[in-house]
């Protein structure tokens, strides 16, 4: 039960100077689980005009001492073609500490085991940044959605403000760079679930977001963007 609690908490997150910044609150079933904080930078990277996306996700205190979180993910994203220049996560819960970072060689992504991220391929945060800014329609120059290595076909359903993604793994027996990934990483991959964002395209950020699996409802609620 306390993995369920976890499961989906992240959506994020905050750095020391930002071009945007939204604090998210997680609930399950209207229990307050988590504070989430997400934030965007302009940036310079390999010479190239960027935006660094950065993402953290905590935990309330009284759930620390019981399943503590505490995640940090960081994107750069080529501010006109939106393809990612860089990747980096650290994690921690308990019994499973993740660290990740791509280089960058020969004008290539690249991962600890020599997976590339190809160009053509986008993460989830990459995929939350262009339904921020209402450039959706980029999405068509990506083929896969990239999980630390692991490869997925793709789809989404826009319909008015909403919008739904859905997953499926190229293969299944693929575990990327990592093994056991965090809770936040596998709960967002996990099959069979359903994964709802909706933005109001007035606004700069997604308003909330909704996972259901089973029984299981779990949303992600912005309560101060700025």
């Amino acid at each position: 039960m306390i993995k369920i609690i976890v499961l989906f908490t992240c959506f994020s997150f905050c750095f020391t100077s930002y071009n945007t910044k939204a604090y998210y609150q997680i609930n399950l079933m209207g229990l307050h689980v988590a504070d989430c904080f997400h934030s965007t930078l302009d940036t310079v990277i390999n010479d190239l005009v960027a935006t660094k996306i950065s993402y953290k996700v905590k935990t309330i205190v009284i759930l620390d001492y019981f399943f503590k979180v505490n995640n940090e993910y960081e994107v750069i994203m080529d501010k006109k073609s939106f393809k990612t220049l860089y990747f980096k996560k650290t994690t921690s819960q308990p019994k499973i500490k993740n660290n990740l970072e791509t280089s960058y060689k020969d004008n290539l992504v690249i991962y600890p085991n020599n997976t590339e991220f190809k160009s053509n391929e986008i993460n989830i945060f990459g995929v939350l940044h262009l339904i921020n800014i209402n450039q959706l329609n980029k999405l068509k120059f990506f083929k896969l959605i990239d999980r630390e290595g692991k490869k997925y076909k793709y789809s989404i359903n826009n319909n008015n403000n909403l919008y739904q993604l859905e997953l499926n793994a190229i293969d299944n027996e693929d575990r990327g760079n990592i093994v056991h990934t965090d809770i936040f990483t596998w709960g967002l991959f996990l099959s069979e679930s359903q994964k709802y964002f909706y933005k109001n395209k007035e606004e700069s950020f997604i308003n909330k977001c909704v996972f259901k699996k089973g029984l299981l409802k779990i949303t992600a609620e912005i309560k101060n963007p700025n």
